[in-house]
């Protein structure tokens, strides 16, 4: 297809473009890791993994995302060493449950409720995110019930 026709479609050219502006998002994030001391790595893996989860429109694509986010969730819990992030666990369960990966999204937002008890004990703020994150685990169960076996 000439270049000239791949642009006048316009859903091509929506394409090129958001595929642009993720390459823009990772370059800078992938610079930021570079030189990020290695106890803050953690962060920048996180926030890799989250713009892989914000490409959802196209499908020959996202399977592979999602399986590459949980990686890089898994990553920066490992950084995280002995000071394991709520948070973190939260975003990797969000991931499996985009892959209808059910029992991993479970134990995962499990993980994610009890970091976050723990954290709101020694003061760090989470306003309404373990309730949510209760009720998101009940609907988890009730898709897992719902949905056939892989």
């Amino acid at each position: 297809m000439s270049r000239k026709k791949l642009y006048s479609n316009k859903k091509n050219y929506d394409l090129l473009e958001e595929t642009r502006t993720y390459r823009k998002k990772l370059q800078k994030i992938l610079q930021d890791l570079e030189n990020a001391p290695k106890g803050n790595r953690h962060i920048f893996y996180n926030k890799l993994a989250n713009i892989l989860l914000e490409i959802t429109d196209h499908n020959s694509i996202v399977e592979a995302n999602y399986k590459k986010a949980i990686r890089l969730y898994k990553q920066a819990i490992k950084e995280r060493g002995k000071n394991p992030s709520g948070l973190y666990w939260s975003n990797l369960s969000f991931a499996y449950a985009k892959l209808n990966d059910w029992d991993h999204a479970i134990k995962a937002i499990r993980q994610s409720i009890i970091l976050l008890k723990k954290e709101e004990k020694n003061g760090i703020k989470h306003g309404n995110q373990i309730k949510i994150l209760k009720l998101e685990q009940a609907l988890y169960q009730e898709y897992k019930k719902r949905t056939p076996n892989k």
